[in-house]
């Protein structure tokens, strides 16, 4: 997942997501402005996707989504979307809540 905010001055923040198993590499390539003024790393969490080519033609799915992952009580960290896919970060200790949460929302 990549997630950008909205510009601040020249500054501009992004977020993305990686393997344990690929972060030393991802480290390694970080440009040496980057490592001037060292990234916030954290783990502990799942990345859930929501996907399929009927998403373009189908409205809501997002706002059903997110309403059954609130009225389960799961806060989404980082969120990303494009026509056919939804990818919604969460605590990795909420995956099952949430996948339960989900399956019944959309009936799976």
């Amino acid at each position: 997942m990549i997630c950008q905010s909205a510009p601040r001055g020249s500054a501009v923040d992004f977020s993305f997501t990686t393997s344990y198993d690929n972060f030393a590499a991802v480290m390694k390539a970080l440009p040496a402005a980057a490592k001037a003024n060292p990234p916030l790393v954290s783990g502990g969490y799942s990345k859930i996707n929501l996907f399929g080519e009927e998403m373009v033609t189908s409205c809501g799915v997002a706002a059903r989504a997110l309403a059954a992952l609130a009225g389960a009580g799961i806060e989404i960290v980082l969120i990303t979307t494009s026509d056919l896919d939804i990818s919604l970060l969460i605590r990795q200790q909420d995956e099952d809540t949430a996948l339960d949460a989900l399956h019944k929302a959309f009936e799976v």
